[in-house]
């Protein structure tokens, strides 16, 4: 029954996106013949941006090898530690996915252009730090199900704005009216190619470590490796936010 739920939610979202969503092929191909006057990138600045593009690209493999990977246990989690029922992990899954979308529709949709990218992203990666400490505290805690809850709070913050945030800001880092046409696709597949690298090796990794060490031990690694992830984030990516208008701009 789950099953043609799921497959009746996914065809009515095929049809809604192809009546609703407008084709931006040709928009793109007319706006390229128009915008004769914007003047492409020096060296320096294509330079910059294929290594911000690089480091990108890292993080968003290691940030997806970690929280995916993570991610899968809490079902092994709730299961083991919590005994929780069928019922009891699906409305924790269900929670944690209403709240993801409720974020990524409303605080980042809102908010994005107030803070930029980068922050929405480092704020996402602080909250999953803490998150996985909230993991890691819910195998011991006198309240386990409020540790639980709270955990899972964080990381529906973490899944509804570090993805979009670090997409966004691959995006920023490509120039549409020099090079290849093909280019800005090629960049972003690689970039997003390396986030699905990450979460198909990531939960064989997280199940091991959880049984071999048990869940706190995985979470504090979790927790960790995030927190380094940060830093990587916060020292390797530029402050400066890109605007739409600067990317037909020499700097």
């Amino acid at each position: 029954m789950a099953a043609f739920v799921g497959l009746a939610l996914l065809l009515i979202e095929t049809v809604y996106i192809y009546i609703k969503l407008p084709e931006t092929a040709n928009q793109r191909l007319n706006q390229t013949s128009i915008d004769t006057d914007i003047q492409p990138l020096n060296l320096r600045d294509i330079q910059q941006r294929l290594l911000t593009l690089m480091s990108l690209n890292r993080i968003m493999g290691v940030f997806s090898f970690i929280f995916s990977g993570m991610e899968f246990t809490l079902v092994f989690l709730t299961f083991d530690v919590l005994d929780f029922s069928h019922m009891q992990q699906g409305k924790l899954l269900s929670y944690m996915g209403i709240i993801s979308a409720l974020i990524q529709g409303g605080y980042v949709r809102r908010n994005i252009q107030k803070f930029g990218e980068r922050a929405i992203v480092i704020q996402g990666m602080i909250m999953c730090i803490t998150g996985f400490y909230c993991l890691a505290e819910t195998a011991d805690a006198t309240h386990p199900v409020a540790w639980l809850y709270t955990g899972v709070t964080c990381l529906a913050f973490t899944s509804g704005t570090v993805v979009s945030g670090l997409t966004g800001l691959a995006s920023l880092q490509c120039h549409e009216t020099c090079g290849e046409s093909l280019s800005k696709g090629r960049a972003l597949g690689k970039f997003r190619s390396y986030g699905q690298l990450g979460r198909s090796l990531g939960p064989i990794s997280a199940c091991t470590l959880y049984w071999i060490f048990g869940p706190g031990k995985c979470y504090a690694v979790g927790s960790l490796t995030m927190m380094a992830i940060t830093w990587l984030t916060v020292l390797g990516i530029p402050n400066k936010k890109i605007t739409k208008a600067q990317t037909g701009k020499s700097q």
